[in-house]
Formats: structure tokens, C-alpha cells, sequence
């Protein structure tokens, strides 16, 4: 169970989880890295003093193979930014390039 104490601990192993799944050539090796991504992202959902920690490790997964591994990351990278936007209106910042995010942040498959 992770909670706010242990929630550094956690996502550590699971960046190290991550990293080795670039090493090693396991039949299972895309569906665990997809399930590590996942659960990276839900911490930095749930937890978001991790989230700043995790975007540069998952970033690098962007131009995988897998490519739900990819989406994921994604979706992640979505998520931040919609809370970046999100929070730049809540304390009264204009942003220039607004039209582009809507578009971005909103996008429809």
C-alpha cells in the first residue's frame, strides 16, 4: 500500500523496475514495462510531490517499441500538463499560447 510516507520509496523502485526492463530481453518484458508505467503514473496522480521526479524517467519511453508503453506515457505527459494549465488559470496567469494547449490538452483519438 503506498501511502505519503513511503511514496518516494515506491516509485525509487519502480524507476529502477523500469530502468532494467531496457536491459534484459524477458518474453513478459513489454507487458511488465507497461504495468510499471502505469503504476508510476497512478502515484503521481494520487501523490503529486512525485510527479516532477517521474516525468523525465517515463519521457525516455516515449519512442517505445510498445506502443501501449507509449500511450501511457502520453497520457501521463497529458495529465501533467492539463494540472499546469489548470493551475496557471485557478491563480490568474494568462497564457499566451492558450488556444495550442486546448488543443493539445483536449485532443480526441
Amino acid at each position: 500500500m503506498v501511502s505519503s510516507r513511503n511514496v518516494d520509496d515506491v516509485v525509487g523502485f519502480l524507476k529502477k523496475e523500469l530502468s532494467k526492463t531496457l536491459d534484459q530481453d524477458y518474453e513478459l518484458n513489454m507487458e511488465y514495462r507497461q504495468l510499471l508505467i502505469q503504476s508510476i503514473h497512478s502515484c503521481a496522480i494520487k501523490f503529486s510531490e512525485v510527479a516532477a521526479s517521474v516525468v523525465h524517467v517515463l519521457m525516455e519511453f516515449l519512442g517505445d517499441s510498445n506502443n501501449p508503453s507509449a500511450v501511457d506515457v502520453i497520457a501521463f505527459v497529458r495529465y501533467a500538463l492539463l494540472l499546469t494549465f489548470l493551475l496557471a488559470i485557478i491563480i490568474g496567469l494568462e497564457c499566451k499560447y492558450s488556444n495550442i494547449w486546448r488543443l493539445f490538452l483536449f485532443q480526441t483519438k
